[in-house]
């Protein structure tokens, strides 16, 4: 090994231009993953959630209920998509009523039993 390549080594630049040498064709670390820190931050996290989570939330629930709904609202989501994409399922529909009771039946809602109470029939006497 040459002087010139021990010193690129060492410092990690170019001898003749001074300029950093690349040591990764990819740029770093690929998009999206996590150094072991913050791996096993999260672990610790998720560990110390599954002992002690649920009593953390009554008890944040019960001492500042202000501060537990924003936290139940940073939680969920801003924007909810509820767009309905029109296919081919209510083609055989004649009306709404059908449309409604089709599409109760796809997602599987259940109408509750109705209580009714019988009504007595006047039935005049024909004597």
């Amino acid at each position: 090994m040459g002087e010139k390549d021990s010193e690129t080594q060492a410092n990690g630049r170019d001898p003749n231009t001074g300029r950093f040498l690349t040591g990764n064709n990819g740029g770093g670390r690929p998009r999206g993953s996590r150094n072991k820190l913050g791996e096993q931050f999260l672990s610790d996290v998720y560990a110390e959630w599954e002992k002690s989570g649920p009593d953390a939330l009554r008890k944040m629930a019960a001492s500042d209920p202000g501060a537990f709904c924003k936290m139940v609202a940073n939680i969920l989501p801003s924007k909810v998509d509820a767009t309905v994409i029109h296919t081919d399922i209510f083609r055989e529909v004649a009306d709404f009523r059908a449309a409604y009771k089709l599409a109760k039946s796809m997602i599987g809602a259940v109408d509750p039993p109705l209580e009714l109470e019988a009504i007595p029939v006047y039935e005049p006497d024909n004597d």
